[in-house]
């Protein structure tokens, strides 16, 4: 069983721009968008130390712009297999979740790559200064948008969910 579920969440990455998705894989998808932005500000307060507490605060935030979201995701991620208890679901995704958000930030943090990395950090923290970084807004949603800025079909299909 565990094997099949490992083998979906792989399939999921693969297929992260493929149109259609189930709702169960949107909601697998989405899980995964929301935890790598959380981890994304996680890690800019451990290499930025001195702005620790407004990157809490975008995390607060952040949080609470996408809570209901978050619940349903679970809702679903619950639901796909109704006979395994639900922390075993959720455990599942968020260990698969977390390999793949850490294995990207280790990409985003190699020394050729952490400059933008900072940027990145600095660009979250400080509003004043976006105008001037010319970010389009594909990049804007990626750093500072909420899932349904850029997965807008998965965020409507987990919407329209019933359990």
């Amino acid at each position: 069983m565990r094997i099949l579920i490992a083998l979906s969440f792989i399939g999921l990455s693969t297929a992260a721009h493929s149109a259609a998705r189930s709702v169960f894989e949107s909601a697998k998808h989405v899980y995964a968008v929301m935890d790598l932005r959380q981890n994304l500000l996680s890690e800019c307060a451990k290499q930025d130390p001195a702005n620790t507490g407004k990157y809490n605060a975008e995390t607060t935030r952040y949080r609470q712009r996408t809570k209901v979201l978050s619940e349903k995701v679970r809702q679903l991620i619950v639901a796909e297999v109704p006979s395994t208890p639900p922390e075993q679901s959720i455990g599942v995704i968020a260990k698969w979740s977390e390999s793949e958000s850490r294995r990207n930030l280790n990409f985003q943090l190699q020394p050729q790559h952490r400059a933008q990395f900072m940027q990145k950090c600095s660009y979250i923290i400080d509003p004043d200064n976006r105008p001037r970084s010319n970010a389009a807004k594909a990049q804007h949603n990626q750093i500072m948008g909420l899932p349904e800025d850029e997965w807008p079909a998965d965020v409507r299909v987990i919407n329209a969910w019933k359990p």
